[in-house]
């Protein structure tokens, strides 16, 4: 595989020779695909000759937004606009700009283990998929409970007394919550995921009414509710929507530990945190 050529840009700091050569440089020694970076080369032309130069040549980029540093940007966008394979990584997420965040990021907060671990994947996954241009991204969908955008540790209000979102059999004492997950696409082009949607809740709802989903009990005692459909299309600014219908015997009782929805693909989860309260 020595015959792809990884190409690497990031700020000019001794602080990140250990990033590059036990983290990126490593996962492409791993993988047997050469890898570079413009210090490494020895050229007669100017730095930026090069640069743009090497970006057109390489078959994968790997870029370091770390730092927010302005000739990273520059070389990213002019990679991206030669519609070249781009690879993103940031210590930290508050990094990255706004016109990048619906793109696949490795966010390895200084860890080189985790970043090598997650480099690794990626880069296979280009090898074996060379007809695709962007790597799948379990962030780059919208979900919403009832018009609230479902945020990491958002709080949403469910009214005991509301008839359709919740229900209960006096029987058994089985309370249910009906939780439609709508899901919408943000971007400007049509996006196909192919991913799991599951949602992991307390241990009181340990049933699902929806044929759709099967729940399996974790070794904390919750339940993961996980949903069968796996293959979404959406075309720009359209919606979609699954459904999960909690079941257990709570008794209209408050709700005191979290729900938590994962969104998992081949390479990728995107985990946010859904707090859930009952009203009067």
């Amino acid at each position: 595989m020595k015959d792809k050529f990884v190409f690497v840009i990031m700020p000019f700091s001794s602080v990140f020779d250990d990033i590059y050569g036990l983290g990126i440089k490593a996962a492409c020694n791993e993988l047997g695909v050469y890898c570079e970076r413009v210090d490494e080369q020895i050229f007669s032309e100017s730095i930026l000759d090069r640069i743009y130069n090497q970006l057109s040549k390489a078959d994968i980029i790997i870029a370091d937004m770390t730092g927010r540093s302005p000739n990273v940007f520059y070389e990213t966008g002019f990679a991206h606009a030669l519609r070249k394979k781009v690879i993103l990584l940031t210590q930290d997420a508050d990094d990255i700009p706004f016109d990048l965040k619906h793109y696949s990021h490795i966010v390895y907060g200084g860890k080189i283990i985790k970043l090598k671990e997650e480099l690794v994947k990626r880069i296979d996954w280009y090898i074996k998929n060379p007809s695709e241009q962007e790597l799948p991204n379990a962030s780059n969908l919208e979900y919403y409970f009832r018009g609230k955008k479902l945020e990491n540790n958002c709080t949403i209000h469910i009214p005991k007394d509301h008839p359709y979102l919740i229900s209960q059999k006096k029987s058994n004492s089985t309370g249910i919550i009906n939780f439609q997950l709508d899901i919408y696409n943000p971007n400007n082009r049509l996006l196909t995921a192919e991913q799991q949607i599951t949602m992991t809740a307390p241990s009181i709802f340990f049933e699902n009414n929806n044929p759709d989903v099967k729940v399996i009990r974790l070794p904390d005692g919750r339940y993961m509710h996980i949903h069968e459909d796996r293959i979404f299309e959406l075309y720009p600014q359209m919606w979609d929507f699954i459904s999960f219908e909690f079941m257990g015997a709570w008794e209209m009782q408050s709700i005191s530990e979290p729900f938590v929805l994962k969104i998992h693909n081949t390479i990728d989860i995107h985990e946010i945190v859904v707090n859930i309260e009952l009203s009067n």
